[in-house]
């Protein structure tokens, strides 16, 4: 039901008349243009992660951009981490943010995986189409740059495998591999810090 929901305010927030469609800037740029991104920008300028953001290819993917908002509610040891930039934690936040795909385009096959050099390592993207979304909050129309869809979102991600998920029936685990929420709670937080 929360994935229908959240589909029918996509479908809704995104219609034409309600986006921007933007062809000639880098993610970056237009992340810094809209002033409720700052921290993210700092922390996308001060990562690995900073060609891919600043580049203006025609890679479709799906960006869930936390707004400065999203950063206040977040757990205090996380963001003394993230504004440490610890870089295996600023790797994992950037990863859960990230989708190949346009999350808008449900149709299209899959047909290539989206993978970003990180000092030489390669780090495999997951598909948009693999993960159940919900709890994410969509307060802001969306931009599209070329094949890439940012959605400032009023919460950071917290991405988990679906089988651990126990808020999830059966009929969704089958049907997708991961799932997010909003990193609030004290036992996300720990199972994400762990998990580094």
């Amino acid at each position: 039901m929360f994935r229908l929901l959240f589909l029918l305010l996509l479908t809704f927030s995104c219609s034409k008349s309600y986006s921007e469609e933007k062809n000639n800037v880098s993610i970056l740029a237009e992340l810094k243009n809209t002033n409720n991104h700052k921290i993210l920008v700092n922390i996308i300028e001060k990562s690995l992660f900073l060609n891919f953001f600043d580049s203006q290819d025609d890679v479709a993917r799906t960006i869930y951009a936390p707004t400065d908002y999203a950063f206040s509610k977040l757990s205090p040891k996380i963001m003394e981490k993230i504004l440490n930039n610890e870089k295996k934690l600023i790797v994992k936040f950037i990863m859960m943010h990230i989708f190949a795909g346009n999350s808008l385009d449900q149709n299209v096959i899959k047909t290539i995986d989206l993978k970003i050099s990180l000092d030489g390592s390669v780090v495999l993207l997951n598909e948009n189409r693999d993960v159940f979304i919900k709890d994410i909050v969509i307060r802001k129309k969306p931009t599209f740059i070329k094949n890439t869809t940012i959605i400032p979102i009023d919460c950071v991600m917290y991405l988990q495998p679906s089988l651990t998920d126990k808020r999830l029936d059966q009929a969704l685990v089958s049907k997708y591999e991961h799932t997010t929420c909003c990193l609030q709670d004290k036992k996300e937080v720990d199972s994400f810090l762990s998990e580094l």
